[in-house]
């Protein structure tokens, strides 16, 4: 089972990957489990380091997504991360 945080403050952004996951995960058949945060700030706070994949968008209030993978790196956290644009375009800085 691969486990996926969706870290996004526009509940449209988030149904549009939740979209593209279901497909992904239809078209591999494979088991995904998605968990979704409002925020970099509720993230953070409620994040158990059991997550495989966290797409983060870059602009959210109370804490944007590379503060958020910033302070997760500093608690020795691992996962793999994506940044999502308000322009859809993803990327994956190695921070």
């Amino acid at each position: 089972m691969i486990r996926i945080g969706l870290v996004d403050d526009d509940k449209e952004h988030q149904k549009l990957i939740r979209q593209f996951i279901c497909r992904y995960e239809k078209e591999e058949q494979t088991k995904i489990c998605v968990k979704e945060y409002s925020d970099g700030l509720q993230f953070l706070e409620e994040y158990e380091g059991n997550l495989d994949v966290v797409f983060l968008d870059i602009e959210m209030p109370h804490m944007d997504g590379m503060t958020a993978a910033r302070k997760l790196r500093e608690k020795r956290y691992w996962y793999k991360n994506y940044f999502c644009d308000e322009y859809g375009a993803v990327c994956n800085p190695w921070l």
